[in-house]
């Protein structure tokens, strides 16, 4: 395996070094392989470099790695043109062509990971785990190798990331992602959520339940355990007094209903989460979104003990989080009934995980001209 990655990659070093010919641009390339459209930070990212760096032409290139052919013919064309010919690379995934080759010694490379926070661990921190890459695989493919400036929306949540890529405190700078400036913006908030309600009356009039549950890799009757214990939880919600939106995480299917019946189309979890009086997750970054946007938010675990075994968190699940972890649908259904809710300890943990910054865009493209210059 180690000879044929090997080979492989002195052919695409090759290739890339052909693409280091052409002179370097005023561009600033973003990629991601999480989805084939930009994503909200993304969007917000470029929108606001247009404007502040009129001189510099932005190129986003999202590609998802689901059928590799594709992935390679896209990498050894459009990619490397693109990040041969740039002043500074955006990522908020790994790329393969920037931690696997050798870049120009003056490209500056920012990595501002896709999770607002570092909860369940990923990375670097489950090699050779059940949902983890192998370790010789890792070092073979030099992963997360590359990076001049990694973001972390607060100290608390260096320390995993720390782990995760591999980089000591002196990478890290503390911005939160773009979408945070959202987050923290009523007017958002009340003009989705009046566009959303818009869009499906059948949800008006009731308290809103948004359960996002999260990426999970396993064996055929793990995936089947996860939708048994969702379709669970959704017959078990009293409908006359609740309506609940599923979303599915978008990297597999983005699957989108409201009381496991009525497909939701053109909304992302974050925007639906602008409706939501209760949000429910079992191991979602999103909790961090709920958080700051200070929905009630509850941690459905059923498989707690074996996810901890098969992968684990940065954070303890039972004393970090803004609620206790329940195992059983009933006990997470009896707590969004209680009239009572902890918003401190929500807002706590908020505050501890993401930081405040009234222009978190700003921040990031201030950054990029900062590596820029130094370049």
């Amino acid at each position: 395996m180690r000879i044929i990655i090997n080979i492989g990659r002195v052919i695409l070093q090759l290739i890339f070094d052909v693409h280091k010919i052409a002179p370097v641009k005023n561009r600033i390339t973003i990629i991601s392989r999480q989805s084939n459209t930009p994503s909200l930070d993304i969007r917000m990212l470029t929108e606001r470099l247009q404007k502040e760096l009129p001189e510099y032409e932005v190129t986003v290139l999202c590609r998802k790695l689901d059928n590799k052919v594709s992935y390679v013919w896209h990498m050894i064309t459009t990619q490397m043109h693109s990040v041969a010919t740039s002043r500074a690379v955006v990522l908020d995934s790994y790329c393969i062509l920037i931690s696997f080759l050798r870049q120009r010694s003056d490209l500056k490379v920012l990595q501002m990971w896709h999770a607002l926070g570092a909860y369940k661990k990923f990375g670097k921190s489950i090699l050779g785990q059940a949902e983890g890459s192998s370790q010789q695989i890792a070092d073979i493919m030099n992963m997360h190798r590359g990076y001049d400036a990694i973001l972390a929306s607060s100290e608390a949540g260096v320390q995993g990331f720390k782990e995760a890529f591999g980089y000591d405190e002196d990478y890290f700078r503390i911005i939160p992602l773009p979408r945070t400036d959202l987050l923290r913006d009523p007017v958002y908030k009340e003009k989705k959520r009046a566009e959303i309600l818009s869009a499906y009356p059948e949800l008006a009039g009731k308290e809103i339940i948004l359960y996002a549950p999260t990426l999970r890799k396993g064996s055929a009757a793990e995936l089947q355990e996860e939708k048994d214990r969702i379709d669970e939880f959704i017959r078990l919600v009293d409908k006359d007094r609740y309506s609940i939106i599923l979303s599915g995480h978008p990297v597999v299917s983005h699957r989108v209903t409201i009381n496991g019946e009525t497909p939701v189309k053109g909304y992302t979890s974050m925007e639906l989460l602008t409706t939501a009086d209760h949000f429910v997750t079992d191991y979602s970054a999103m909790l961090y979104e709920a958080a700051v946007m200070g929905v009630r938010t509850y941690i459905y675990a059923y498989d707690l003990d074996n996810y901890i075994d098969r992968r684990g968190f940065y954070l303890n699940p039972y004393t970090d989080l803004p609620s206790y972890p329940h195992r059983d649908p009933h006990e997470v259904i009896r707590e969004i009934g209680y009239d009572k809710y902890d918003f401190n300890k929500l807002r706590d943990f908020a505050e501890r995980n993401v930081v405040k910054n009234d222009d978190c865009t700003g921040s990031i493209v201030n950054l990029i001209k900062e590596v820029i210059h130094e370049a």
